[in-house]
């Protein structure tokens, strides 16, 4: 009897100790199945960052190729702007030679006579002619008057008559007009330094100077009476004395 409820009892802890164990295989299968599970989603993330790796790898390895091709276009450059300031310099170099040339020949061009000599040195110059047109340039050779005008006679006692616009005037011998073009024509000066003019066919009197002494109103008007001391005018019918200072009497 004692035998029998030994072996129930043991039968008792064996089942007991079998259900145990059975428990804690059930809960190291569970966990077992959860270390899985987690194993699975750290494949995934390592494979996730694998390829995150390798991506970066590729990365890398275009950045680098990047920076290599950077470094030759920066070299390129480099080599391309140094051309281009050695060029730029030729290219100035050949401007300044270019113009330095051009001032030459202009100065070559303005130091050769344009002109032709027309007459002997007369109050310090020299009538020219370039053309059609008439001036003055002094022994040196540089022009005081510019040719321009139709006809110019030699200076005398610092005057000289020119034609312009088919007027005749008066200028001294730095070219300052005396008197402006405007009469047919201008005769010389006599002893008195007065000059006969006539304008639409009549006669008039005008001094060195430029003042016009007898305006262009006489049919004629002779020359100087120095026993009188006064030029003898018509107009009409009627005779005048013309003085120097321009008096007029008339008889």
């Amino acid at each position: 009897m004692k035998r029998i409820f030994a072996l129930i009892c043991l039968a008792l802890i064996t089942i007991v100790s079998a259900s145990a164990q059975k428990k804690e295989v059930l809960a190291l299968t569970e966990e077992l199945n959860a270390l899985k599970t987690q194993n699975v989603e750290l494949q995934t993330q390592i494979d996730q960052l694998t390829a995150i790796a390798e991506s970066n790898k590729l990365f890398a390895e275009q950045l680098k190729t990047m920076v290599a091709a950077y470094q030759d276009l920066e070299s390129s450059y480099k080599s391309n702007s140094e051309q281009v300031v050695a060029i730029t310099t030729k290219i100035d170099e050949l401007i300044a030679s270019m113009q330095s040339d051009e001032e030459v020949a202009t100065e070559e061009v303005e130091q050769t006579p344009q002109y032709e000599i027309d007459g002997d040195v007369n109050c310090g110059l020299i009538r020219i002619r370039q053309g059609v047109y008439y001036g003055f340039i002094n022994p040196e050779g540089k022009i005081i008057i510019a040719p321009k005008y139709e006809k110019v006679t030699h200076f005398d006692r610092n005057r000289a008559f020119f034609k312009l616009n088919d007027k005749w005037g008066i200028i001294d011998n730095t070219g300052k007009v005396i008197l402006a073009a405007q009469y047919d024509s201008i005769e010389e000066f006599d002893n008195n330094n007065i000059a006969r003019f006539t304008l639409n066919g009549k006669y008039g009197l005008v001094n060195i100077n430029g003042k016009v002494i007898a305006s262009a109103q006489y049919d004629k008007i002779w020359s100087y009476d120095y026993d009188d001391g006064y030029y003898e005018a018509e107009k009409g019918a009627y005779e005048y004395a013309v003085y120097t200072d321009g008096r007029v009497q008339s008889w």
